[in-house]
């Protein structure tokens, strides 16, 4: 929002007009006129946040309703910088993590107006709107509520990234790179056809013209085989008719009033945290390295997922089918012919979030890997870690290489952190150590990777990372060592 000039703010004629003119605006972009109503008549109006351009649309809507709540005798305006901490607190803990909120657009305005009424600093509402939003204050209760949204409403986002990069190449040879590092768009429709949720669907298509570009990950290793240097590697599968979409699926939520939701789909894989704070979002060797298991935990999936909220705690399970690999494009035809299941528990409680989770190939024990996550909110500070264990006993059926080793393990783990230097400022870190073992020997040494960066929100919509340094120990394994770069990310 921009600043009015104060001599305006204290004529009622002009904040007359100037609400008048907001709802006018506000009813040409189809957003419903009651926003300008007071609190009660929105106060049912229910937004799904499932995409980083769903943020922005609720932090848009929320920053107008509470405009016209806040008592113009304060004088504060809600400008974007004060709910930077409360977007990234949603796309870390929650679209990050693959869930969807349902949330109340009204009354996070109505808490926001409310504290400001009463003499909050506008610096101060982002940690008070998050602590109340993990209480539970602002999110649509599934199995009772009974919201009044009745048809189906499509919503259209698209995610672009510019990003200019220095790295270090495998040879030991630096290269320029300036290119578009991704670009998203998002088609998302919600429908509660019978006004009180209970069989509420919800469908998301995350289209991926320009899929994000996995860089600097363990994909090789040299080892010595056979009396001579070999590269370990499992190749990227290949297939016919690729979907282009990174997500593709609906929802059922509340499945006959049982409180069980299902998705079916093309689905982010449910084990874990997903997004890293790094300017790519998936530097971590942790989760992205094929070499244990012939597969990424971190990966896009094709398959069944069923979840339930049992009061703090969300259970989620998830049949999928099994590809080898890691990102997007996926394939229509399950060539690799197997199902693999997944499990996650995580249990929230003011803004702390801790998960285990499990991954079974082929729904055995041969293939698995076994996971547990913390995430946090605390004041300035935005913290995740992440630890996996991983363990494949079909090493040599999988690899041919029966001489080399029977089975192959790792433990890794990383820790993020983000810090607030100001409203629109942001430092992160990001450490990551990963561990590869053959026989229940150590190949070579650990790899630890670092990064840091300098990341400042221009507008609630357009985020720039002015400076991102990584240092990768990637000796005797298969990428450079040394990354710099600069990234715009923008969001509609």
């Amino acid at each position: 929002m921009n600043h009015y000039p104060m001599p305006f703010r204290s004529k009622s004629r002009f904040c007359t007009q100037l609400a008048t003119f907001l709802i006018l605006l506000l009813s040409l972009l189809h957003i419903p006129k009651h926003v300008c109503a007071s609190s009660g008549d929105n106060d049912s109006e229910i937004f799904a946040v499932a995409t980083i351009s769903d943020i922005n649309r609720l932090i848009n809507t929320v920053s107008l309703y509470a405009l016209l709540e806040i008592d113009v005798a304060t004088g504060v305006v809600l400008e974007d910088k004060h709910l930077i901490s409360f977007s990234n607190y949603l796309d870390y803990q929650w679209v990050g993590a693959g869930k969807t909120a349902y949330v109340y657009p009204g009354k996070i305005a109505t808490f926001i107006a409310e504290k400001i009424n009463s003499g909050t600093k506008p610096e101060d509402i982002s940690l008070l709107v998050i602590k109340a939003f993990e209480s539970g204050a602002f999110l649509v209760d599934l199995e009772m509520d009974a919201a009044v949204e009745e048809e189906l409403r499509m919503k259209v986002g698209a995610y672009l990234v510019g990003e200019f990069e220095y790295h270090e190449e495998a040879d030991g040879k630096f290269v320029p790179l300036m290119e578009i590092n991704q670009a998203k768009f998002f088609f998302s429709s919600h429908y509660n056809g019978n006004r009180n949720h209970v069989n509420a669907v919800d469908f998301l298509a995350e289209f991926n013209p320009l899929p994000e570009e996995v860089i600097h990950m363990i994909e090789s290793v040299a080892l010595v085989h056979n009396g001579h240097v070999d590269t370990l590697s499992y190749p990227e599968p290949t297939g016919k008719g690729p979907i282009p979409f990174e997500r593709l699926n609906f929802t059922v939520s509340d499945i006959a009033n049982s409180g069980f939701n299902a998705t079916f789909g093309q689905i982010r894989n449910p084990f874990g945290m997903w997004s890293d704070f790094t300017s790519h979002r998936n530097f971590s060797s942790t989760k992205n390295n094929l070499l244990v298991n012939g597969f990424a935990l971190k990966k896009i999936e094709l398959g069944l997922q069923v979840d339930r909220n049992f009061g703090p705690l969300k259970v989620t399970a998830a049949l999928v089918h099994g590809r080898l690999g890691r990102t997007a494009p996926l394939f229509r035809e399950n060539e690799d012919g197997r199902l693999d299941g997944v499990l996650r528990a995580v249990f929230s409680r003011r803004a702390v979030n801790f998960g285990v989770s499990g991954y079974f190939a082929e729904l055995g024990l041969r293939r698995t890997a076994f996971g547990a996550d913390f995430s946090a909110e605390a004041g300035k500070f935005l913290i995740g870690a992440e630890v996996v264990y991983q363990r494949n006993q079909e090493f040599a059926k999988l690899t041919g290489l029966d001489d080399l080793a029977k089975s192959a393990s790792s433990v890794a783990g990383y820790f993020q952190v983000d810090y607030a230097i100001g409203p629109k400022l942001h430092a992160y870190g990001f450490y990551d150590i990963w561990n590869f073992y053959l026989d229940g020997s150590l190949v070579h040494h650990p790899v630890f990777r670092a990064f840091h960066g300098l990341r400042y929100y221009v507008f609630k919509n357009v985020r720039w990372t002015m400076v991102e340094f990584g240092y990768m120990d990637h000796r005797q394994f298969d990428e450079g060592k040394v990354h710099f770069s600069t990234q715009v990310e923008v969001t509609f």
